[in-house]
């Protein structure tokens, strides 16, 4: 499987680094996104609650999970679960040693009761797999990674397009902004939708040498007017960029997407996505 991958993006080189989310979207074919942990959005949610429901929920539909630390090593995230008053992140270093000291660690003798270890199938051993309190986990950890995966039960919508020459507008900070690629999406009712930003992996492709900053706005109509209904919220060096958005049917038209890289002339190619549940003609997307 090593060797096939390194073909697919060129060389053995191009495939020594990268993120968690990046590799279990190469290998699973779901999407990838991350979760930042001290940004002052991701702190209000961690505050209120929202950032444990959202990890609960992701945990429980069977999406895939990671984490970063502020050392770049990477980490799996394995059961995530509220357990009798308890909000507790079950991890597991790759690298097979190395392991949380704190509450929860393995040689934690105050919390780890004979009532927990028997439901958690507690196990003191240097295997690179511990326990966490999400509370430790959101101040040592920097993010999470994301791969969401769907089952036959979603229904799917993909649209390829590219920022070439005049296409390649940027943001809109600039004039060229309504140069950039358009996509009409269609909502037939009530919809909740999944829709993703993906930029060409640039690894043996001859686009680049490393992703580029983008970002998406879901607008009303073609007047592109004030900051759209909603999209992602800010730019970012992702492979992909991913939005969670309940819309309903536009009676003036379509919505009109646009995808764009933060400056213009960044030339890439990219794929719009959309996933959903219930009627499959629910969602239409087509070029502008």
């Amino acid at each position: 499987m090593r060797k096939a991958y390194a073909k697919l993006h060129g060389s053995y080189d191009s495939i020594e680094g990268g993120f968690v989310n990046d590799a279990l979207v190469d290998m699973t074919g779901g999407i990838g996104e991350k979760m930042h942990l001290h940004d002052k959005a991701a702190r209000k949610e961690i505050n209120d609650g929202t950032m444990w429901a959202k990890l609960l929920s992701l945990a429980r539909d069977g999406h895939l999970l990671g984490c970063g630390s502020g050392s770049g090593k990477d980490t799996d995230i394995s059961p995530v679960l509220s357990l009798l008053g308890q909000q507790l992140v079950k991890l597991r270093n790759p690298w097979g040693s190395t392991e949380w000291k704190g509450k929860w660690s393995d040689g934690d003798k105050d919390s780890w009761t004979q009532k927990m270890k028997k439901k958690l199938d507690y196990v003191n051993a240097d295997d690179g797999s511990f326990w966490m309190a999400f509370e430790d986990f959101v101040n040592h950890y920097r993010c999470v990674y994301i791969c969401r995966l769907f089952d036959d039960g979603w229904n799917r919508c993909f649209i390829c397009s590219e920022w070439r020459g005049e296409t390649a507008g940027g943001c809109r900070n600039y004039p060229t902004y309504d140069k950039n690629p358009k996509i009409q999406l269609v909502i037939k009712g009530r919809v909740n939708l999944i829709l993703t930003l993906e930029q060409a992996d640039p690894r043996g492709k001859h686009e680049g040498d490393s992703e580029v900053p983008i970002g998406f706005r879901v607008y009303r109509d073609r007047s592109l007017s004030g900051n759209g209904l909603c999209g992602t919220s800010t730019y970012a060096y992702d492979r992909e960029m991913c939005v969670d958005v309940e819309l309903t049917e536009n009676t003036s038209g379509p919505y009109i997407i646009l995808p764009t890289t933060f400056k213009p002339n960044m030339e890439r190619g990219f794929i719009m996505k959309a996933f959903w549940k219930g009627a499959a003609d629910a969602v239409q997307m087509q070029k502008d």
